[in-house]
């Protein structure tokens, strides 16, 4: 229903990747198992090819659907040498 995309910042040094992005979502509210509010965020370490350093998620699901997370919070900082993480933190509140 509504799309806004920032994530045309990128690194002059490397090509294509970017180094901070924002997306926000809504989604059409009729349409089954469609998010309906998303917000994501994300700022990736420019040394090493697509790692995440630092992301922060937000969604609200459809409460419509059985199942579905309605408001998840997600705040992960990964290791910007390796491909493992280092600090995360998730809370959910499911549709009951």
């Amino acid at each position: 229903m509504v799309g806004l995309d920032i994530d045309n910042i990128r690194s002059p040094s490397i090509e294509d990747k970017t180094t901070i992005g924002l997306s926000f979502n809504i989604h059409n509210l009729s349409a089954e198992d469609q998010m309906i509010i998303g917000l994501d965020f994300d700022i990736r370490n420019l040394s090493v090819d697509d790692q995440m350093m630092v992301g922060l998620e937000f969604d609200i699901c459809n409460p419509s659907v059985k199942d579905k997370t309605i408001v998840g919070p997600d705040f992960d900082i990964h290791n910007p040498s390796i491909d493992q993480m280092m600090v995360g933190l998730g809370l959910d509140i499911y549709n009951p």
